[in-house]
């Protein structure tokens, strides 16, 4: 039986509205990546069909490294058939479900200067999710179709996994459920009394990729295209998807989650799932900044583009390790698959080798760039997707991959695929988790310490000390970390 609806219950909840307070917002131009593009069976008719198939080859698209092309993809070494209970499945994906819609409405309260309190909001189902069943064993779906969709992110799971599975000695991966193209909606119902003012604005998740643990399964997500980031420049003919390095990306969160044994421990929620940081995707969040309030003027009722404040920006342990587990993301499937070239900024910011960011900031954990990430102020999105926000876990993340790969390789060499990085990936992942294991709960800054020690560790082996060289790597990535981090260690 197809288990979806509990588990995803978590996506669509995952972010409060905490009360918050923020200065009057001037006038900014609407950059809302919220209007979800819809996606249709291109067999609808297989839907209701009892039998079972048994895929072939497949022809799906696949980012080849320089554009997208059709790819002709033997569906057979990840025994992947569909069935009417459980919809599209293999290897490692237990069931394929399509068509949720859930819907979370907040109130949102304006005081006359501008400080805003909202609701927890209440979540209800538009329409559940059902099996996505494919009945063609050899044929072609379009891209945009939810088959399509589906059989390309399951051929990017599978080889991800075989790339895995080359590595000896590797942990067993629970089979995880996938999730396409949900629409995850949240709508905004915003009152100023002060001034009888109101505003109903709606954004949908959109233009993201996850892996999140729920209550008793795991899950992959791919969200729909927006509408307002397809039409920018560089991202017209991106589907997410379609790019192996991005689903890798997804599928080393599972193998995180796998091996770093406090996981649910460090991310608990009061329901047993994890937190909402840890509902891993690609990007930072697509939500809109909505940081135009009700003070700008206007009235005007179920306007996609009005903004309010941003939702505080408390930050803790599970935010300082979700950045780890984006480090180890980037870093898993670079070594797995070879760095993201060529697509859009991803070939700079989420390149390990890469010292700088696509904005050209460099990758340096600096007090300033901590003091950022911790700020209870939250930033507000620019319109620049490339623009580098240290309040993003993906970001600190990257800094952390970057310095974490040239402490591995004594330096920092090319990231060509291989099993020996893929075995030191490994093996700083398992030295982290030991690291955790054997302590107190460590404190933000502590959890980044660990992770760096940890790599230090792994990069010394049996040594007795370590280079100097790897030393001044640490200090020169991880200027703020870099006294805690090497106490304990002999550079020569």
């Amino acid at each position: 039986m197809l288990r979806l609806p509990l588990m995803f219950a978590l996506v669509a909840t995952a972010a409060a509205c905490n009360p918050l307070k923020t200065k009057p917002a001037a006038k900014v131009q609407p950059t809302s990546l919220a209007t979800p593009f819809t996606y249709g069976m291109e067999d609808p008719n297989c839907y209701a069909d009892a039998g079972e198939t048994t895929l072939a080859s497949e022809t799906i698209e696949s980012w080849n490294g320089s554009a997208f092309a059709g790819e002709a993809v033997d569906f057979a070494p990840f025994a992947a058939k569909s069935t009417a209970e459980d919809g599209l499945t293999s290897t490692h994906i237990s069931a394929t479900g399509f068509g949720m819609h859930q819907r979370t409405t907040k109130t949102c309260t304006v005081s006359p200067d501008n400080a805003v309190s909202c609701d927890d909001g209440a979540t209800a189902t538009v329409s559940q999710v059902k099996a996505l069943k494919v009945c063609n064993p050899a044929g072609s779906y379009g891209r945009d179709s939810v088959e399509g969709v589906s059989l390309a992110t399951m051929a990017n799971i599978e080889r991800m996994r075989l790339k895995y599975n080359d590595v000896p000695g590797v942990k067993a991966l629970e089979r995880a459920l996938l999730l396409v193209m949900p629409n995850f909606e949240t709508v905004i119902k915003a009152v100023k009394p002060s001034t009888d003012q109101s505003r109903t604005s709606t954004y949908s998740q959109t233009d993201n990729a996850a892996f999140a643990a729920g209550k008793s399964s795991l899950f992959f997500v791919v969200y729909p295209r927006s509408v307002e980031l397809s039409q920018k420049a560089g991202w017209d003919s991106m589907r997410l998807w379609e790019v192996p390095w991005v689903i890798g990306h997804e599928f080393s969160h599972q193998i995180f989650y796998t091996y770093y044994s406090r996981y649910r421990e460090d991310n608990a929620t009061s329901d047993g799932s994890s937190a909402a940081r840890t509902l891993d995707g690609i990007l930072a969040s697509t939500k809109p900044d909505w940081r135009q309030t009700l003070a700008d003027g206007g009235d005007a009722a179920d306007d996609k583009s009005a903004r309010l404040p941003g939702e505080s920006h408390a930050v803790g342990m599970s935010d300082a390790l979700t950045a780890v587990n984006e480090g180890f993301a980037d870093t898993f499937a670079t070594y797995s698959l070879g760095a993201p070239k060529a697509i859009f900024c991803f070939d700079v910011t989420r390149d390990v080798t890469s010292p700088a960011f696509a904005d050209g900031q460099p990758k340096v954990l600096s007090q300033v760039v901590r003091n950022k990430f911790f700020s209870a102020d939250a930033a507000a999105a620019g319109a620049d997707l490339c623009a580098v926000s240290y309040q993003d876990v993906h970001a600190i993340g990257a800094i952390l991959a970057h310095g974490i790969h040239r402490i591995l390789t004594a330096g920092g060499a090319d990231a060509v695929p291989s099993l020996a990085l893929q075995t030191k990936a490994l093996a700083w992942l398992t030295a982290f988790d030991a690291a955790r294991s054997a302590g107190a709960t460590p404190d933000a800054d502590g959890v980044w310490t660990l992770a760096v020690q940890a790599a230090l560790t792994t990069a010394k082996g049996s040594a007795d000390t370590l280079p100097a060289a790897t030393c001044d790597i640490a200090r020169q990535v991880f200027p703020v970390l870099a006294d805690k981090a090497l106490a304990g260690f002999s550079c020569r």
